[in-house]
């Protein structure tokens, strides 16, 4: 962080990504995972971004002004080898955001939300509603305040 490695482990996560996102499609019905080149180099880049944002609150906010960021990390949710990073790194990010994130801002929701089984979506929603409840009280500490 004091050296400027953010923005770096930041270009590194989002090198190569597309707007939209390519899905193996073996049975020709529906998308079945999301296809990411470099996973290992990705995953590591998704822990790298989720131990700076625990250890420094400066770094969750310098990501959370990235919009790319959180739309790759939800296409990565689609994908079984990147599930669980990006799942903390949104969890971590939108835990500190102040504004509520616009799920309509990703492209391909749609088709990640196809992708996704039930214990997965169940972790999704619980990032979401976690998110949205510290909203709520942080709001309703604000209009406290202003009593």
């Amino acid at each position: 962080v004091l050296f400027g490695g953010l923005p770096i482990v930041l270009s590194i996560l989002l090198h190569g990504i597309t707007h939209k996102p390519k899905f193996s499609n073996p049975s020709g019905r529906s998308p079945n995972e999301l296809i990411v080149k470099d996973v290992k180099v990705k995953n590591l880049s998704f822990e790298v971004l989720f131990m700076l944002c625990c250890l420094s609150p400066e770094s969750t906010k310098v990501l959370n002004e990235h919009e790319e960021l959180f739309t790759f990390s939800f296409h990565c949710l689609a994908s079984n080898a990147l599930r669980e990073n990006s799942c903390k790194l949104i969890e971590v990010l939108l835990m500190e955001r102040q504004d509520t994130f616009n799920l309509c801002s990703i492209p391909t929701l749609r088709d990640v939300l196809q992708v996704l089984d039930g214990k997965t979506l169940g972790s999704l929603c619980r990032i979401l509603s976690i998110t949205m409840s510290d909203l709520d009280t942080l709001e309703h500490n604000k209009n406290l305040l202003v009593f």
